[in-house]
């Protein structure tokens, strides 16, 4: 059960930074942009950065859960 609990907080975390990283990625221009010829199939400027939410949620909350397991 404790298990699934941290999985909803990674989740509520992951959900809640992904908007502020889409704006950083944004604003300092971190995109990527569509390209007429090529493997693309956006059609307009794609922030970068999406799995850093993932990233610092998942692995920060390990990081807690390791820290108070001692």
């Amino acid at each position: 059960m404790e298990y699934i609990f941290l999985g909803g907080v990674s989740f509520v975390i992951t959900v809640c930074l992904t908007p502020l990283v889409r704006y950083v990625a944004c604003a300092h221009g971190i995109l990527d942009l569509p390209v007429h010829e090529g493997r693309k199939l956006h059609v307009q400027a794609t922030p970068l950065m999406g799995g850093l939410s993932i990233f610092v949620s998942f692995f920060g909350l390990v990081a807690i859960v390791l820290q108070t397991s001692n």
